[in-house]
């Protein structure tokens, strides 16, 4: 054996534990991707029958609004009423202060 194929040996040894220290890492690499994903996945999951819950309640909500509003008139008219009976009223309490 010459010393040329001995640092071939070396050589081609030193290659496979890099390759195997890289296969190694890329292992490791891929299964936490895996897990990260696998954990967003879930979560994406519950967030989704959260909004799905969500959005069945707020199907369910009702709009309630008025069917007829008060017309601008028809509170002057009320409100001219009772100023009539408030001076009335006071009419009255003026008469039976003087007496």
């Amino acid at each position: 054996m010459t010393t040329d194929d001995f640092s071939f040996r070396v050589l081609d040894w030193a290659m496979v534990a890099c390759g195997a220290v890289l296969g190694l890492l890329w292992k490791s690499q891929s299964d936490r991707i895996k897990e990260h994903y696998e954990q967003h996945t879930e979560r994406a999951d519950e967030i989704d029958k959260k909004h799905d819950a969500i959005s069945g309640e707020l199907r369910q909500v009702e709009l309630l609004v008025a069917g007829e509003y008060v017309k601008r008139n028809e509170v002057k008219d009320l409100f001219g009423a009772v100023f009539t009976k408030l001076d009335k009223i006071e009419a009255l309490l003026h008469t039976k202060v003087d007496k």
